[in-house]
Parts: structure tokens; sequence; C-alpha cells
């Protein structure tokens, strides 16, 4: 909730002229929110999303939550269109995104098209991670058009069907993000950002070479647009990690003083925000679908020795940003 509020705040400074549609996946969620009661956000209840559309309860009977969430992202896409019929084009980003301009200046990158979606570029060394989609399902964007419609359905049908954690080769699917393949196709007048500056992340950032210019950040000659804070995680109480060093990503002084530390500087101020509206947050870490051998979950157990292997030598660097209280070293 705390990243969502950042990114909700970067929106909001930056082009208040829009409009955020926030789904709340728990109570804690949607109570916090209600109490906020922040312009220009509409909160959308778990219970109305599934109320509007057929078949999504009945996906969680046999999805593991984060696949369920993964289904409800093209369910959230036609809630909004079918809730105001005014509205024109949708951006679904995921909450630990940041704006770094106006959200107008996306928009307009697909301004004549039925909608857009952002390729992940991963470095070659990284090739072999497109098995899980070459475009990023982090961020979709779609226009009330004939064809961006067409195409937002036939998502939502596709997810309803299948959305499961594993990548399934025969019938080229992983997730809901695989889909996002056939997207082209489906929808030709649909665009591929080639922007440098939308949706960089710790995956492709050493494709680039990023500078400063009077306190904004550029991605070769491009202005950063908005940044996906993917993998950045708070262990050992007093220190957050990056995720740059699991893409074998370079980790730069500008990177650090001009993404990071300011990033996690607003993040520490929204969780005083959360913890006075949220009597008790949900905790612990989403879990991925894997395999059981004698009672351990493998592919879990993987994933956090891995992280704490790779927050070791991190620590060893001296690379994690310190917090202590309200500041951020």
């Amino acid at each position: 909730m705390s990243r969502a509020l950042v990114m909700i705040d970067s929106v909001r400074r930056l082009g208040p002229e829009h409009e955020v549609w926030a789904l709340c996946l728990t109570d804690e969620a949607e109570a916090g929110m209600k109490a906020l009661d922040l312009p220009g956000v509409h909160l959308v209840t778990l219970a109305q999303l599934q109320a509007s559309i057929p078949g999504l309860a009945a996906t969680r009977q046999n999805r593991m939550p984060i696949e369920f969430y993964y289904t409800c992202m093209a369910a959230l896409h036609r809630y909004v269109f079918d809730a105001d019929p005014l509205i024109d084009s949708t951006m679904y980003v995921d909450s630990d995104i940041q704006f770094f301009e106006s959200p107008a200046r996306v928009f307009d990158e697909f301004r004549d098209s039925d909608g857009a979606i952002t390729p992940h570029n991963f470095p070659p060394r990284l090739r072999q991670a497109e098995k899980f989609g070459i475009y990023n399902a982090g961020w979709t964007a779609f226009r009330r058009t004939p064809g961006g419609q067409k195409c937002l359905n036939w998502w939502l049908d596709r997810s309803l069907e299948w959305c499961y954690g594993y990548v399934d080769l025969e019938n080229d699917r992983f997730a809901n993000q695989r889909y996002l393949n056939r997207f082209t196709a489906i929808a030709p007048n649909m665009k591929v950002l080639t922007h440098k500056g939308c949706n960089l992340g710790p995956w492709n950032i050493a494709n680039y070479g990023l500078t400063e210019r009077d306190g904004r950040v550029f991605v070769d000659d491009e202005p950063l647009y908005f940044f996906h804070f993917h993998g950045l995680k708070r262990d050992f109480h007093f220190f957050y990690f990056d995720n740059h060093r699991a893409y074998g990503a370079p980790y730069t002084r500008l990177m650090r003083t001009m993404l990071y530390r300011p990033y996690i500087a607003q993040l520490l101020k929204m969780d005083q925000v959360v913890d006075a509206v949220v009597s008790e947050a949900p905790k612990g870490v989403v879990q991925l679908r894997g395999k059981v051998f004698l009672g351990v979950d493998v592919k879990n157990f993987l994933r956090r020795a891995k992280h704490m292997v790779i927050n070791v030598v991190d620590l060893l660097a001296g690379r994690p940003i310190l917090i202590y209280g309200d500041r951020v070293f």
C-alpha cells in the first residue's frame, strides 16, 4: 500500500488532471484507502470487480493468490471502461512504479493507437527470460477503439481461462504475461513503446546510460517517464536492497541518488501514513507456484535462499541503502 501511495502521489503531482482507479485486494487496503479519501482516486473493491466480471470469482478456487492477482489486471481495465463511458484510455500501472514526468506524455505516445505495451528489452545475456513473455504485464494500456477493446476482451477471456505461474510452451502462455506476445496480431494498431524512458527497470537498465540534467533523469537522450522499482525489498530491518544484482545490472551513484534514495524516503513517509490508517497489515511473502518434494516447496525455498545470498553479497559490498528512523543514508 505504501508503494501504491508513492505511485499515486507521483501521478497527482505531475498529472493532476488524471484519475486513478485503485483496486483494493484486501479488506485492510480498502479500509485504509477509504480513511485517506484521496482526491482524484476511485476505489475498486474486490467484491465490485468480481461482481462486474463474470467468471472472475470462480478463478480464485484453483489459483494461488499471485495468480489471481495477475488475472485481475485485464479485469480492472474492463471494469474502468464499463464504469465510465467517457473514459477514452486506460493505463494499468503496477504499484511499484513511479512517474518522473506527467502521465500525459505517456498517453501521447499511443494517442493514435489501440493501446500500448512495453517490451522487457532484456540485454542479450538475459534473452532466455523472454520465455516468460517479450512484453511486461506490469504496464499495459488500452483505448476505447474497436481494436483496443477487441484486444482487451481477448486478454481478459484468456486470463480467466488460464493464468498460472509456470511456462506452458505448448500453448504459448505464462501467467497473464505471455499473452501480450499476441497483442499486435489481434490489434495491428497496438503500439509497442520504444521510448527508453517508459518502464525502465532492473531487467533492462543495463542497456542504457543514465545522466542527470537540471534535476531530471535521462535514459541515453530520452527523459525518464516512469521507473519500475521491481524487487526492491527491506531486510534486516535497517536496509533496503535493490534487485540489480539478480539481473547482473549496473548500480551507479546516479541510480542511487536520483532514483532509489528519493523513492525510499517517500516510502518511509507513506509507511507512516499507512500505519495511521491500517491497524494490522498482512505479513509474509507472496508464494509462487512450485513443486513440493519431501514436504519442501523447492521453488520458493531456492528463491528465498538466492535472495539471502544476494543480500549478504550486497551487504559486504556496502551497497544497500541504510535507513534509521525516517532518515535515508
